[in-house]
């Protein structure tokens, strides 16, 4: 009787060969959360931008401009030096296609310009990539992401 342990070296490959297949799928699946991530957080910005554009309006009671391009946004608004400029770069890879490229809040805080409600939206352009929208009500100048 001479019995020897260990394993084979079909069960070996065997293992290794099932360790690998769930490392791809693991690897597919983080790139996926990662560009949804990427996604979520340009709507997050650019709500954000949006909101404070209105409050700065509101705030120092002065027409504030917004403009949208696919790969930027710019707010601009005036100062006593001259104007100010501020740009947010979006994420290489997500575009923006806004109804109306340029957003003014008025002292009110509403939207200037216009009827209807302007939307813009968010898209991923890499494969298999979603898109958000996101609308900004004329009124009140409040945005909300659908």
């Amino acid at each position: 009787m001479n019995r020897r342990s260990g394993f084979t070296l079909i069960e070996l490959l065997v293992v290794m060969g099932i360790m690998v297949l769930l490392m791809g799928i693991s690897t597919l699946g983080i790139l996926g959360m990662r560009r949804g991530a990427e996604l979520r957080g340009a709507a997050m910005s650019m709500r954000t931008t949006l909101m404070l554009a209105r409050q700065q309006a509101v705030t120092k009671r002065q027409n504030v401009r917004v403009e949208i391009a696919a790969d930027r946004m710019t707010v601009s608004y005036p100062t006593s030096a001259g104007s100010t400029n501020r740009t947010l770069y979006f994420t290489p890879g997500i575009t923006v296609t806004p109804d109306e490229p340029t957003i003014t809040f008025s002292p009110s805080g509403s939207v200037e310009g216009g009827a209807g409600t302007p939307t813009n939206t968010i898209t991923d352009k890499s494969p298999g990539g979603g898109s958000k929208r996101i609308v900004i009500w004329k009124l009140t100048g409040a945005s909300k992401e659908l």
